[in-house]
């Protein structure tokens, strides 16, 4: 009887230290001998290779080896009992009634790369074993590494019970290999669409061929040489409908179209990012050349046209800016102001840019031309409004840019040229900046680029403010004991289904957006002030009065650049470099040897003075920088101590520079899942067992996570989200499409990529998968861990290689007192004695957490949770939300929380360094939510 033998060798300083096998023999007098006195040659490389094994003193079998870079050993496959009919190293395929899987030899193995158990789920038994027997076949199957491999395979022996293939790779065929025609073609300048279509066809030796791009209005041609195609073969009914957008497709040219005169067969080839062009290719001749071929010369083209595309591209906004300021000055110089106007100018405009028709067109009940100019501008209204609104014809192309209120802007033009869509978006803001009904407009866009956004809750109070002062409510920035009059959230909504849109409120010194969302509970708020030479700006502002006197405003260019300067123990200046210079209107030769906190007062940041506090107090540790704004622009400071000096180095970067501001794992962290009014967890189990049986999955329901227990703080729509995309994901990896469902306790905190894993109870869904994956499954599963991360929880292989599980933290009961803290802040005993002393004050009880252990046994019992939020306790900070949701929760940094669990009534950020004061109010706060 043959039997398949698999083994795993584990190699560690040069010697076999663990065999794993399929065999029921033990192999444990290999451990301790090295690679070479088992594998002749040794394989050095990640792809199967044909060795001589030997297992014992008397016996050596022919088997297929490979490295494996994550045993740091050897993958070896032979077989063991009756062999096949010809020798193992050959490629041989065995097909047996009594054997549900194939008999495969070392030399299959070591042609395609697949292992007897990958082979036979895939499709390449039924390639070889569909042709009609005893004649030579030949097919081309995908091997491990993702190439093609064109193969010979035939039936030498008919047994009883089956029979054996040979299989051979068929020589390599030189007309295959395109490594001198892309070579000739790099060699030429890249030019246009139809010189690069030239230029492919030439290298293929082909004399028909055509060049597709997509458009917002379905593919149009861009190039053809020889081959008699029009826009009817592409649009619905046409000769190529629904054959664009799928894939590699080959064609009969012997049918009824316009292109029948082309005898022989094309290739409709979709190519390029988001496949935005697509190649036509006719032949004759060699269908497989062209096949084979045709994807790398594709790719080569694909390069070649985003570069002449890029060009093309730098070219047209060069023009494209001279353009609007012509159009700019004619409007100018012609005095005018009201659309009615605009004949003359649009008629100019559109012979400059080669449309037939520029109309502004005013849709209000029903569409009317206000005013026209073009080529074709001399037709009646109704048939320029037909021609506008209607589809557009053959080669004809219609574009629209919105001017003000019903007012649009819309360009008729024969298709061609790519620069349309800008050019109508850039005239309509430019009429829109110059011309109203009869009175001058101001500018659309005066100061809205960079805006500060306010989350705002039902009453008005401020949840959290981008980069301006604190507030308690939003009315309090404009000096209001009460909402503005004119507030849309005053306003209730006319139907259950009215949809709230943005509101523009003109300040007298700035002005303000307004989003309210569907429930208006939570609103987008944002202010932009005008500079302070702006008519609207108010002598005497508040914002001035709290400005501190400084020499000079300096350019504020030169102030997005590296700062630094450096103090002594005792707080005085030792250096004074350029951007301190700038920021405080101070020059060096004054600022050294003075008091460094009265100089940095000059920034307006109470926590860079904190922070100058601390640095000088010894033993203190500064793990972080702090986030301070300066002049509208968000700055980053940090400070360190020389441990021999005791020098104070100072350096500012600004935000996006910023070491800590950068992209630490716990500032992209999306929060849980949690939504809805239910404040009961779901059973994640009759989830997954509906989901299943929806989907076709087969899945075991362990008696810990029965449908009673493992319960979740997720949504119905999250959970059901949350297991299709798994099963979506792993359907690829999981042949068997099994699964399980079991709960497991993590009794201690034990490491996980880059941070620590909260101890607790966890759900585990379990996914069988092939003990070998390409890259790119390995790459899946690695991404899976970062989204399963977001959520506390983590995705990785078992220990046997054989499945993947992917784990979601449970639900826990919160028995909290109001009275309670619990605080967890590994790294920083100040912050933690801080808190201590404040805190007893305030809750009452506090506890501290050493370690995660402390944490994860803790949370159940403690009124508020106050974590020093650092990079390392992402992870334990994720599972520690899905587990209790509705806890309050203290994120203390000194650097500004880009998360959305700082965007919740009971999830609250303290910047650090903090007083006592402002912990005492924040830890108020959330008691009271």
């Amino acid at each position: 009887m043959t039997r398949e033998v698999f083994l795993n060798l584990f190699v560690s300083d040069e010697q076999v230290v663990k065999i794993e096998s399929t065999s029921q023999v033990t192999f444990d007098d290999l451990i301790g001998l090295s690679p070479p006195e088992l594998l002749h040659p040794v394989p050095s490389g990640e792809s199967y290779e044909l060795v001589r094994f030997t297992p014992g003193e008397d016996t050596e079998v022919i088997a297929a080896a490979r490295f494996n870079p994550e045993s740091n050993g050897y993958l070896v496959y032979y077989l063991e009992g009756a062999p096949l009919t010809l020798s193992p190293s050959a490629a041989v395929l065995g097909l047996r009634s009594s054997r549900p899987m194939p008999i495969v030899s070392p030399g299959m193995v070591a042609l395609l790369g697949y292992t007897p158990w990958e082979l036979g789920e895939s499709d390449a038994l039924h390639l070889l074993t569909s042709e009609s027997p005893g004649k030579v076949h030949s097919c081309t199957l995908i091997d491990r590494s993702g190439g093609a491999r064109d193969l010979l395979f035939m039936p030498v022996s008919a047994l009883a019970d089956g029979v054996d293939i040979v299989v051979i790779p068929a020589p390599r065929r030189d007309d295959m290999d395109v490594s001198m025609s892309l070579q000739r073609w790099g060699s030429r300048p890249v030019e246009g669409p139809e010189e690069e279509l030239d230029l492919l066809l030439r290298e293929m030796d082909l004399s028909q061929g055509a060049l597709l791009r997509t458009t917002r209005h379905g593919f149009r041609i861009w190039a053809t040489r020889g081959l008699d195609i029009s826009q009817e073969d592409l649009d619905p009914g046409g000769f190529l409908e629904g054959c664009l957008d799928q894939g590699q497709v080959w064609l009969d040219m012997d049918g009824g179209s316009t292109a029948a005169a082309s005898s022989g067969n094309m290739l409709v080839q979709p190519f390029g990012w988001r496949s935005a062009y697509v190649l036509l290719l006719v032949t004759s001749g060699n269908i497989r050349r062209v096949e084979l071929q045709a994807p790398a010369f594709c790719t080569f083209l694909s390069m070649r046209l985003e570069l002449w595309n890029s060009v093309e591209s730098h070219a047209e906004l060069q023009d494209r800016k001279v353009l609007l300021i012509d159009a700019e000055q004619l409007l100018i110089d012609g005095g005018i102001s009201i659309f009615d106007e605009l004949g003359d100018f649009l008629g100019r405009m559109a012979e400059t840019i080669g449309a037939d028709l520029l109309a502004v067109v005013r849709a209000r009940d029903g569409m009317q031309i206000v005013s026209c100019g073009g080529a074709i501008a001399h037709e009646p209204a109704d048939e320029l409004l037909s021609r506008l609104s209607g589809p557009a014809g053959d080669g004809v192309a219609v574009e629209s840019a919105p001017i003000m209120k019903d007012l649009v802007l819309y360009a008729a033009y024969r298709e061609g040229k790519s620069s349309f869509r800008g050019i109508v978006d850039s005239l309509a803001r430019l009429l829109a900046r110059l011309c109203s009904d009869g009175r001058p407009g101001p500018p659309e866009e005066p100061l809205l680029s960079r805006l500060p956004m306010v989350v705002v809750s039902r009453d008005f109070s401020v949840e959290w403010v981008g980069g301006t002062e604190k507030l308690a409510k939003c009315y309090h920035y404009n000096g209001l004991d009460e909402p503005c009059a004119d507030c849309p959230l005053l306003g209730e909504p006319t139907g259950p289904d009215s949809e709230p849109s943005s509101v523009l409120l003109e300040r007298e010194d700035g002005i303000e957006i307004v989003a309210p969302s569907q429930e208006r509970s939570i609103v987008l708020w944002a202010r932009c002030r005008l500079p302070a030479d702006s008519p609207g700006r108010q002598p005497g502002h508040p914002e001035e009065a709290d400005r501190p006197p400084t020499a000079p405003a300096r350019d504020t260019a030169g102030l997005r650049q590296p700062g630094s300067s450096s103090y002594s123990q005792d707080g005085r200046v030792i250096e004074w470099r350029s951007w301190m210079e700038g920021a405080t209107g101070i020059p060096a030769e004054q600022a050294v040897g003075q008091d460094a906190a009265r100089l940095l007062e000059r920034l307006s940041s109470i926590h860079v003075e904190r922070q100058l506090e601390l640095a000088m107090e010894k033993g203190v540790s500064l793990e972080e920088g702090v986030d301070f704004v300066l002049r509208g622009e968000r700055y980053n400071s940090a400070m360190s101590i020389s441990p021999d000096t005791g020098e104070i180095s100072h350096l500012v970067l600004p935000a996006g520079m910023s070491p800590q501001s950068a992209s630490p794992a716990w500032m992209q962290l999306p929060g849980p899942g949690v939504a809805g009014a239910s404040r009961e967890p779901l059973h994640l189990a009759s989830v997954i067992a509906e989901a299943c049986e929806k989907a076709g999955w087969e899945f075991d329901l362990s008696p810990e996570a029965s449908s009673s227990g493992a319960p979740v703080w997720l949504t119905q729509p999250a959970a059901v989200q949350l297991v299709a995309a798994l099963f979506d994901l792993l359907g690829e990896i999981s042949p068997t499409r099994w699964m399980g469902v079991d709960a497991v306790v993590v009794e201690h905190s034990s490491v996980h990529g880059p941070a620590a894993i909260l101890p607790g109870s966890y759900h585990v869904m379990e996914f069988r998968v092939g003990p070998a994956l390409l890259p790119a499954q390995k790459q899946l599963i690695s991404d899976l861990d970062s989204e399963m991360a977001a959520l506390g929880g983590w995705a990785r292989r078992s220990e046997d290689r054989e499945s993947l599980v992917v784990s979601v933290p449970a639900a826990i009961p919160w028995k909290g007192r109001s009275d309670s803290a619990l605080v967890y802040s590994p790294g920083d005993a100040r912050f933690a004695a801080q808190c201590c002393d404040v805190l007893e004050r305030t809750c009452g009880h506090v506890q501290c957490a050493e370690d995660p252990t402390g944490l994860a046994g803790g949370q159940e019992k403690a009124g508020i949770l106050v974590i020093r939020a650092s990079e390392s306790a992402a992870r334990l900070i994720s599972a520690l939300c899905v587990r209790i949701p509705t806890q309050p929760l203290l994120l203390a940094s000194g650097v500004r929380l880009r998360t959305t669990l700082s965007l919740s009534p009971n999830r609250r950020h303290l910047r650090l360094p903090a007083s006592d004061e402002e912990l005492m109010m924040m830890a108020r706060r959330l008691l009271r939510a």
